[in-house]
C-alpha cells in the first residue's frame, strides 16, 4: 500500500497486479497479470476523460450538466446519448444509426423502450407498474408490441415473484411460470403450467437453507463445511466443485467438461480464468477475454455499463430492456446480429442467434458455459 492506503501491488494465485494513482488518489495506471497496462485520465470536473488499454483509447465527452454526452471508441466511432431534465437517459444512438429511445414515466421509470434502425424496429416494449389501480415499485406488465404478447407479473406479500403469465392480444395463455416460496425465502416448487402452489417441480432444504433435494431425490446435492456447493442435480448436473480457502470456486464439472478457475484477491468478484478463457479486468470492469487465442473486447461507459463488444475486427452494440436483459446486438451498419429471449428467472427461450459468440445475457450477467451466470461475487443457476 502507499501512504494514503491505496493498494499498489497484489500478488496472488492470478499473478502480479500493480496500481498507480494521481494526486487525488484516483487510479491512473493499472498493470495487469499479463503485463498489459490500462490508463485513466480525468476532466477538471472529476469525470473520466479517457480510458486506454492495448486495444486503443476510449474517449468520453460530458455535457455541462456532467452527463455522458457521447463515447468515442478506439475505432473512432461514436455513441451519442440524450437525457431528460431529471438526468434520465432517453436516447442512445449507436454507430450506423441504430437508436434506442426510452420513455420515462413521472416516477423516473422506463415506460417504453423502442429500438429502431431505418425502417426496422428491433425492440418495442411497454411497461406498467400499477396493481389494482395503485402505483407500485414492481413491473406489473411487460408488453411486446412486436409480437403482441403481454406478460403479467404477480408478487407475494414479501415482493417475491410468484406468478408470471404470458398471453396474446386475445388473452389466450402462451406461457406461464409459477414460483412458490417458504418463509425463509427458499424456492420450494415451480411449474410451467399450473397457477397455484405447489408446483410440479419441488425442492427441499436443510436447516441451513441449503438445497438438498429435487422432486424427492437427494442424489447429487452436497456441500462443504462452509456451505459451498460441491455437487448439484440441477437441469445440468454439477459435480467435482472445489473451493479455495477464501471460498472462491476453483473447479467444476458440467456436461462432461472439467473447468478450472482462478480468482484474484480473496473474493469471487474478480475472476481471471475459467477453463480455456482468461479474463482481463480494469477499473471499468471486465475489459476483455481471451479464449484459445481469440480475443473479445468490451467497450464500457465509465460507470461500467456495456456499450459494445469487439471481436474479429468488428464491433457489436448492446440492446437491453428495462431490467438490463441483453435482447440482442447490432453492428455498425444498423443490422441486427444477435437475438436472445428469457423466462422471468433467466432461462433461455426461443432460438438464440449470434453472428459471433458473446457472453452477456440475462440481467446483463456473464453466462458461463457451465450453465451458471456470474453475478458479481456469486454464481446463479437460472433453473432454480
Amino acid at each position: 500500500y502507499d501512504g494514503d492506503g491505496n493498494v499498489t501491488t497484489r500478488s496472488d494465485a492470478s499473478g502480479f497486479t500493480k496500481w498507480e494513482y494521481d494526486k487525488l488518489n484516483r487510479e491512473s495506471v493499472r498493470t495487469l497479470q499479463n503485463g498489459a497496462q490500462t490508463a485513466l485520465a480525468y476532466t477538471p470536473g472529476g469525470d473520466v476523460d479517457f480510458y486506454t488499454d492495448p486495444t486503443g483509447t476510449t474517449d468520453y465527452t460530458w455535457d455541462k450538466a456532467g452527463r455522458l454526452d457521447y463515447l468515442t471508441a478506439p475505432d473512432g466511432k461514436k455513441s451519442d446519448f440524450d437525457y431528460n431534465n431529471n438526468d434520465k437517459r432517453t436516447k442512445t444512438v449507436y454507430p450506423g444509426g441504430t437508436t434506442q429511445t426510452v420513455t420515462i414515466d413521472d416516477n423516473g421509470r422506463p415506460e417504453r423502450i423502442k429500438t429502431t434502425s431505418g425502417t426496422q424496429t428491433f425492440v418495442d416494449l411497454t411497461y406498467s407498474y400499477a396493481s389494482a389501480g395503485k402505483d407500485t415499485t414492481k413491473i406489473r406488465t411487460r408488453t411486446d408490441n412486436l409480437t403482441k404478447l403481454k406478460t403479467s407479473y404477480t408478487y407475494d406479500s414479501q415482493d417475491r415473484l410468484s406468478y408470471a403469465l404470458e398471453a396474446d392480444s386475445a388473452g389466450a395463455r402462451k406461457a406461464s411460470w409459477l414460483y412458490c416460496w417458504d418463509k425463509a425465502g427458499n424456492l420450494t416448487s415451480q411449474d410451467g403450467s399450473k397457477n397455484t402452489c405447489p408446483g410440479g417441480t419441488t425442492y427441499t432444504y436443510n436447516d441451513a437453507s441449503e438445497l438438498t433435494g429435487k422432486n424427492g431425490s437427494t442424489t447429487g446435492w452436497s456441500y462443504d463445511k462452509l456451505g459451498n456447493e460441491t455437487g448439484a442435480a440441477s437441469g445440468t448436473a454439477r459435480t467435482n466443485e472445489s473451493w479455495t480457502d477464501y471460498s472462491q470456486l476453483a473447479g467444476i464439472t458440467t456436461g462432461g467438461t472439467n473447468y478450472d478457475l482462478v480468482h484474484a484477491g480473496t473474493t469471487n468478484a474478480e475472476r481471471t480464468k475459467l477453463g480455456s478463457t482468461w479474463f482481463h479486468h480494469t477499473a471499468l470492469g471486465l475489459a476483455s477475454t481471451t479464449t484459445n487465442g481469440v480475443d473479445t473486447g468490451f467497450i464500457r461507459e465509465p460507470s461500467g455499463t456495456l456499450n459494445s463488444m469487439t471481436t474479429g475486427g468488428k464491433s457489436y452494440y448492446y440492446l437491453t430492456d428495462a431490467t438490463g436483459n441483453v435482447l440482442g446486438l447490432v453492428d455498425d451498419t444498423g443490422k441486427r446480429t444477435h437475438t436472445y429471449a428469457y423466462g422471468p428467472t433467466g432461462t433461455p427461450r426461443g432460438t438464440t442467434t449470434e453472428a459471433a459468440p458473446q457472453p452477456y445475457r440475462y440481467a446483463g450477467a456473464y453466462a458461463d458455459p457451465t450453465g451458471l451466470y456470474k453475478m458479481g461475487h456469486r454464481y446463479y443457476d437460472p433453473a432454480l
